[in-house]
């Protein structure tokens, strides 16, 4: 597998968990349960084995998960954790730039840092480190490096929904090479991790509300329909 990364330089490494569970059950469970401290490790193992050949960083999606999860039966207990469901796919945002690292540049000396995004939030610098001047930092914008979003809408398919019962669905946020790949009407199988933000009750305040909006932070997309998905069959994308 890695020397077809190699020669056709691509930019990610497919994990099967089947396989995974069968040859360490132990990682596997880490895997499930601490995706956010996992898959950079699994990143980091393939950069040094391509380190010598490709100075790209190749990022490892896994998918197909032991259990396959109903829609309806997420919970808070899932929250962070690595999980697999299937939907339909009903609404397709457009792109969203996403800032992955944040330029500020000094406003007294013209000092620049650079700062990356840690987990959804950027931090400003409190000085600046040539001139010591305090709060003196500003973001530019056109500077910053983004990375393609894309809201996705899941539905539970026709089949799953129990009779007499509502929809459900779930919202998910997918980056890069899933970005305008999914259409409305297409059936998949997803893996991600489900993530929880606190919702504020005034933008300008600190309060948020007890209710948390969850979403799925997708890692793996696979289609559970022939002919679909723009013709592909499997499409991955980054954490």
């Amino acid at each position: 597998i890695l020397e077809q990364i190699k020669e056709t330089e691509g930019s990610s490494l497919n994990l099967d968990c089947k396989y995974l569970y069968d040859f360490d059950s132990e990682m596997y469970s880490l895997l499930i349960n601490y995706p956010q401290e996992v898959i950079p490790l699994f990143d980091l193992v393939v950069h040094i084995a391509l380190e010598s050949s490709t100075p790209r960083l190749v990022t490892v999606r896994t998918f197909n998960l032991q259990d396959v999860r109903p829609m309806r039966d997420l919970n808070p207990d899932d929250i962070n954790k690595l999980i697999s469901i299937k939907g339909m796919i009903i609404r397709c945002s457009g792109i969203i730039p996403d800032m992955k690292k944040g330029l500020f540049k000094c406003l007294i000396c013209g000092d620049e840092k650079e700062v990356s995004v840690d987990r959804g939030r950027i931090t400003e610098p409190n000085s600046c480190a040539h001139c010591h001047t305090r709060r003196c930092m500003n973001l530019i914008h056109n500077r910053c490096t983004y990375a393609d979003k894309q809201l996705i809408k899941l539905q539970e398919t026709p089949e799953s929904i129990p009779e007499g019962e509502t929809p459900q669905t779930v919202t998910l946020c997918v980056f890069d090479s899933l970005v305008d790949v999914a259409k409305p009407g297409d059936k998949v199988l997803i893996t991600g991790i489900y993530r929880a933000n606190p919702i504020r009750l005034n933008s300008s305040r600190r309060t948020i509300k007890q209710v948390y909006k969850t979403y799925i932070d997708v890692i793996h997309f696979k289609k559970t329909e022939k002919n679909r998905l723009a013709g592909v069959d499997e499409i991955t994308a980054a954490v």
